[in-house]
């Protein structure tokens, strides 16, 4: 009879917990010194079996005695059933002793690390949260929305990054320009300046300004 080769990745459990024969340990161990890729397997492995017991010890789950509590209920509800319909209903019990099962089934499971399931849940949404890339592009001389009424040109303002707020204050002041909505996403300002004789002296002195990056009237 021709044995099957072995397969040191499925070995990997055993291994960790001391079960195997040992001359196939002497032959996992040798084959580690040799094989990059199951170091990694078994480093992976002791990593995940890290994280599942620490997860386990922070779960916390509930005492014995809720479980016995929630027993006791059942089992009363399950005895006044049967005295209820002994006579006339003998199988009137059996809805009480299948959510008994399913309750010993709970019972047994509960102590699986729930935690690191829905850390890895969490993850997997995470991941896929971002979706496809906004392809989208919006021109500095867009029109928008003007969040507050006031008289005169509307124009699109974009500011120096390397500007102190205090500047571009005192420069809105000196020109006599209202902010009426902005930043945008892309840094965008909406300001109103008034329309009066020196509209345009007031545009180009910011447009000479260091401070400013970007100005042009908003595009209806």
């Amino acid at each position: 009879m021709i044995s099957e080769p072995i397969s040191f990745f499925d070995l990997i459990p055993d291994y960790v917990q001391g079960h195997l024969a040992p001359d196939i340990a002497a032959a996992f161990a040798e084959r580690l010194t040799v094989d990059e890729e199951l170091r990694w397997e078994l480093d992976e492995f002791l990593a995940l079996r890290s994280l599942y017991r620490q997860t386990e010890v922070a779960q916390h789950p509930p005492s014995e005695e809720v479980f016995q509590r929630i027993e006791s209920t059942i089992n009363a509800a399950d005895t006044t059933v049967i005295a209820r319909h002994h006579s006339s209903r003998p199988s009137s019990s059996a809805p009480l002793t299948h959510l008994q099962e399913c309750w010993a089934r709970f019972k047994a499971s509960f102590s699986l690390p729930w935690g690191l399931a829905i850390v890895q849940t969490c993850l997997i949404v995470v991941l896929l949260l971002p979706g496809q890339p906004d392809n989208s592009y919006q021109t500095l001389s867009g029109g928008t929305d003007v969040a507050i009424e006031a008289n005169g040109s509307r124009f699109n303002i974009v500011f120096s990054e390397s500007a102190f707020e205090a500047d571009t204050r005192a420069l809105l002041l000196d020109s006599s320009a209202t902010i009426v909505t902005g930043p945008s996403a892309d840094g965008r300002y909406v300001i109103v300046l008034p329309d009066d004789d020196n509209l345009q002296e007031r545009v180009a002195r910011l447009r000479r300004n260091e401070a400013v990056r970007f100005l042009e009237p908003v595009m209806d």
